[in-house]
């Protein structure tokens, strides 16, 4: 290029105008291009800096980590049954599965007083504070719930147990730290009085189940005929025909079992509604359970008789086959889980050869002969301890006199510690077992203190209370939410289930919604169960749902309420639908229950 520059003199002039256009360009790309590089710049910080702000006013992810504290209570007394106070977390030690426990928190009920302990700075050992607490707090109040078995109680015996917790409940309700209701059970599960400090609506409540009509008489004049058909037997056996009044007797001993298997099965499946009830309230929860025994075996007691009468047999083996431990452990568990102690009361007193109620009347309904009807307190009281040992409560058995066991019950209500520690295992299916020892005192002591304990998830808490309330109905609902059945009876299917849509109503305005970009996001989950006329129970299903709105459209959304449809298909009956739905980001949840006839 030089060289033609050189040759061609001529084009210099036109080529240097070129050249400066072209400079003229390459400065105003230049200039224009710093510019758009600046701009974006300045954009790009902009946009950044908006971002950054936005998600500062947003929740940041982090990783939630549950520490969960167990807290057991402890009835420290001397020999002679007279509670021990005074003690310091120096003084005790706590094994979980054999393994010694740091306490991470220790308190003493002395009375109406609460004492804390606080660590100390330098050792961080616990330490007891010298002044007790202005307020109570809802941890150590205690709710008593006087719970009256009218499948399991004479009604001349419930009347007279009644009478003797009138002193009981006059002494313990005077200020806000207990708080008492009652519960009664004949046909079904039903609150007479809501939790309450006024002692007078709890004295009202327990006279209206003492005058509650139930089909208990004739429910004990047919096991009385069958015990007395049994007797009658056995007293004319002779033996020639010893074989076959064996085989007779045995078959009328199995046709009482099973009116016994059948009270005793709704009695526990009952209790373990109640259970599962009280689990969301805190407190420590006291359930006073009466009735005139609860065998952990119905068939034992009358077997055990009918091999009596005929060694050659061998009926008490077959006993077994209606053995219940096993679901009494589960319910002492499950009471464990959720901070019961269960008290229990054998209203029928001291053993004899006919029952409290009858020795009143003078009715004498028990057949003489070999005394099959004499109420053994090996069998009959069986369950009665097996719950109250399993949950650091107390069984008041072969007592006419109640009072003194009532007066236990008052102490330990007055009179107790609380341990807590973080369970090293975090396997909330595994069932650990708890040993408290004292150290330092040389005086004679009892400890009660529950056995056992098993930690439950939230979401077993919840599927265990929607069970619940099919048999035990109370509406708690904070997120203000409401349900409609809709089906279709024309559209039964071949099976002849018919569709059924459950549409839920959740007012927005009570979910927790999170600002994530250009929407709003949530998440609820939705628990649902259903029982028929006969009482049969589907299991509890779980959904969960994200929820998504849009910014532009968050402020109409917050008046509306979002549309949740379940969906399932029933035989045509009647229905009772039990549901609960649950913020996950706030975890609040709301239970409610309605009827509907399918058809």
């Amino acid at each position: 290029m030089i060289k033609a520059f050189g040759i061609f003199p001529e084009h210099f002039s036109s080529e240097v105008k070129i050249m400066n256009i072209t400079r003229k360009k390459i400065a105003l790309v230049l200039v224009f291009s710093l510019f758009l590089f600046f701009n974006l710049l300045l954009n790009s910080q902009e946009a950044a800096k908006k971002e950054q702000n936005q998600e500062s006013t947003l929740p940041k992810p982090y990783v939630k980590i549950e520490v969960v504290i167990t807290n057991i209570d402890i009835m420290v007394t001397d020999k002679f049954g007279e509670p021990i106070t005074g003690l310091r977390p120096e003084h005790f030690e706590i094994y979980e599965d054999g393994k010694l426990q740091k306490l991470k928190n220790f308190y003493e009920v002395k009375g109406l007083d609460v004492y804390l302990s606080v660590p100390d700075k330098e050792t961080g050992t616990l330490k007891m504070t010298e002044k007790p607490l202005e307020e109570p707090t809802e941890d150590v109040k205690n709710r008593i719930i006087f719970y009256f078995d009218g499948l399991q109680i004479h009604p001349l015996n419930k009347t007279w147990v009644i009478k003797k917790l009138e002193n009981f409940i006059k002494n313990n309700f005077t200020s806000s730290v207990n708080e008492g209701m009652v519960i009664s059970l004949d046909r079904e599960l039903k609150v007479v009085q809501g939790f309450t400090t006024d002692s007078s609506k709890i004295l009202q409540a327990a006279k209206e189940v003492s005058q509650q009509s139930s089909d208990m008489m004739l429910k004990l004049k047919s096991r009385e005929d069958l015990k007395e058909d049994i007797n009658r037997i056995i007293e004319n056996a002779d033996d020639f025909d010893k074989s076959e009044n064996y085989e007779r007797s045995l078959d009328l001993a199995r046709n009482y079992v099973q009116y016994a298997e059948n009270d005793l099965l709704h009695s526990l499946k009952s209790l373990d509604s109640l259970v599962n009830y009280l689990s969301g309230i805190p407190g420590r929860k006291i359930l006073v359970y009466m009735s005139d025994g609860l065998p952990t075996n119905p068939a034992e007691e009358l077997f055990t008789y009918v091999d009596q009468a005929y060694p050659q047999g061998n009926a008490l083996s077959r006993a077994m086959d209606y053995d219940e431990t096993r679901l009494f452990k589960e319910i002492t568990t499950r009471c464990n889980a959720h901070n019961i102690a269960i008290y229990t009361i054998n209203a029928m007193g001291l053993d004899t050869t006919m029952t409290t109620a009858d020795q009143r009347t003078q009715f004498n309904l028990y057949s003489k002969g070999f005394g099959v009807m004499r109420s053994q307190s090996r069998f009959q009281n069986s369950g009665l301890t097996l719950m109250a040992d399993d949950t650091g409560g107390l069984a008041i058995v072969n007592a006419n006199n109640i009072e003194t066991g009532l007066k236990k019950i008052e102490k330990s209500l007055q009179n107790y510690y609380s341990l807590g520690f973080s369970s090293p295992n975090k396997d909330n299916n595994k069932t650990r077992s708890i040993k408290v020892e004292i150290k330092g005192i040389k005086q004679d002591y009892n400890v009660r203190v529950r056995r056992n304990y098993k930690l439950l998830s939230d979401e077993e808490k919840i599927e265990d209370t929607v069970m619940s309330r099919l048999f035990f109905r109370t509406n708690v609902n904070p997120l203000k939410i409401s349900a409609q059945v809709f089906f279709d009876e024309f559209r039964i299917s071949d099976d002849k289930q018919i569709p059924v849509s459950i549409k839920i109503f959740i007012p927005l305005k009570n979910v927790t919604l999170i600002q994530k970009g250009n929407e709003y996001q949530g998440q609820i989950e939705v628990f649902s169960s259903i029982k028929d006329s006969k009482d049969n129970v589907s299991p509890c299903y779980k959904m969960v749902h994200d929820i998504r709105i849009p910014e532009q459209d968050y402020k109409v959304a917050l008046e509306s309420n979002y549309p949740y449809v379940v969906e399932m298909k029933v035989q045509p009956d009647s229905y009772l639908f039990s549901l609960a739905v649950r913020d996950t980001y706030n975890q609040n949840a709301s239970f409610v229950q309605f009827e509907k006839t399918i058809k």
